[in-house]
């Protein structure tokens, strides 16, 4: 698993449609890079979550001004989008629950008491 979640990362792992900053179909690709970072703790997962959200950001281009609703509201959709396809691409579960989503199961075995 995680083999699969470097390769992911490592990868442009953030590909987008990005609707309101480029010709339609056309694709964004951004690194977010997993170098240094244990993704087995709760503190790694933590930081690739904020790189994945600064590279969906960038990939989702320059944030539009807040009274051009549609315009936002395309934005905020291709981060969220871009985000939540991305984290769900790493299959690791610490940072799919830092995203909102299912908290991963403790596989901590208890003990029978002798």
């Amino acid at each position: 698993m995680f083999v699969k979640s470097a390769i992911a990362a490592l990868a442009a792992v953030a590909l987008v449609s990005v609707a309101h900053a480029a010709p339609a179909g056309d694709q964004v690709s951004v690194k977010v890079s997993m170098s240094g970072l244990d993704m087995k703790s709760e503190s790694g997962a933590k930081v690739l979550l904020q790189r994945i959200q600064t590279g969906s950001k960038q990939a989702c281009g320059d944030r539009p001004d807040m009274l051009a609703l549609d315009q936002h509201a395309t934005y905020e959709a291709c981060v969220k989008s871009t985000i939540d396809r991305t984290v769900g691409s790493l299959d690791n579960p610490l940072v799919t629950s830092l995203n909102g989503g299912p908290a991963p199961k403790d596989t901590t075995l208890a003990s029978a008491g002798r």
